[in-house]
């Protein structure tokens, strides 16, 4: 059995052991960790169409849809334990991340939150965002009535469409807290243009200083010889949205989230005792130290081919 004395059988012999296990992807001993959770749940309603690329807060050296992604970060942060859900509207109304223990998921949500490409996003419509919130959340009040649901809405306000907002108030029977964050000033900006991605795994790009072209008669403004758009705060619609939710409004062009929405999201969480303990198990991945052991073979065998390949070619040129 001269070939067990090969160098190169046991490589290989050693590449599919290692892929096997690749295969197999064994893990170490489960590991049980103890998470408290509260009895909240926090439901984020984002306004993500394109008039959320307007660059009108924190002095303009921020977007819109920027301010959202922070606040999102700094309410989950700060009010550790909840269930978190996050709907979104762009072309249409959907959940962007179901409802989840899950903090760093929402987090992680968050880019999602960027306006899609100029050319084909649709304009606001907070009815339809109201009414896809209002089903969700009804929803699940009907099989859970016991937990605690608040209702944080962050959008600029503007909808060209001016639908009733009366079905805002329908929502109000279903959650315990509401808070609408508006984004943006009322001077208003022009909006930049993001373009399609050239292929489906690539994001779409904002373009700074260029912006998008207005078509129709109601001219904003003129730039280079072409109408633009502005889009302007509106803070009718969401001081009305906060109304019918029996909720509070707060202008979000500056500064730090309100330490008045923390508190009220800390105590929302408290108005029902319960609090209770969830195991999360994990199961440690090792398969990756399995990969690198075959890289490293792969690595090997291919610098004894190519030893061999440049060999064969001296001898054949001798």
């Amino acid at each position: 059995m001269k070939f067990l004395k090969s160098p190169t059988f046991w490589r290989r012999f050693g590449m599919a052991i290692f892929a096997a296990l690749i295969i197999i992807r064994p893990t170490l001993q489960p590991e049980t960790t103890n998470r408290e959770a509260s009895n909240l749940n926090i439901w984020f309603v984002v306004d993500a169409t394109g008039s959320m690329v307007a660059r009108d807060v924190e002095n303009g050296s921020k977007r819109r849809f920027e301010k959202v992604q922070e606040d999102i970060t700094s309410i989950v942060r700060s009010v550790p334990g909840a269930k978190y859900a996050l709907i979104a509207q762009d072309f249409n109304t959907y959940d962007a991340m179901p409802l989840s223990y899950n903090a760093d998921a929402i987090i992680a949500a968050e880019p999602n939150l960027m306006p899609k490409y100029s050319l084909y996003t649709q304009a606001t419509s907070l009815k339809q965002m109201l009414a896809y919130a209002t089903k969700r959340i009804s929803s699940y009040y009907a099989k859970n009535p016991d937990r605690i649901n608040a209702l944080v809405i962050m959008s600029d306000g503007e909808d060209v469409s001016d639908e009733n907002l009366a079905l805002a108030g329908m929502v109000s029977p279903y959650i315990n807290y509401a808070a609408v964050l508006g984004y943006g000033s009322t001077e208003g900006s022009l909006i930049e243009e993001i373009l399609a991605p050239y292929r489906y795994d690539e994001n779409p790009s904002l373009i700074s200083d260029e912006y998008v072209r207005y078509y129709g008669n109601n001219v904003n403004v003129t730039v280079d010889g072409e109408h633009r758009v502005i889009s302007k705060l509106n803070e009718k619609n969401l001081n009305e949205m906060a109304s019918l939710t029996k909720g509070q409004y707060y202008h979000r062009e500056n500064g730090d989230v309100p330490g008045e929405i923390i508190n009220s999201l800390k105590n929302a969480s408290q108005i029902v005792k319960e609090k209770k303990t969830e195991n999360t198990t994990s199961r440690g991945e090792i398969y990756y130290i399995f990969a690198m052991g075959l890289l490293l073979l792969i690595l090997w065998e291919g610098e004894e081919l190519i030893v061999r390949l440049l060999s064969e070619k001296e001898n054949k040129n001798a």
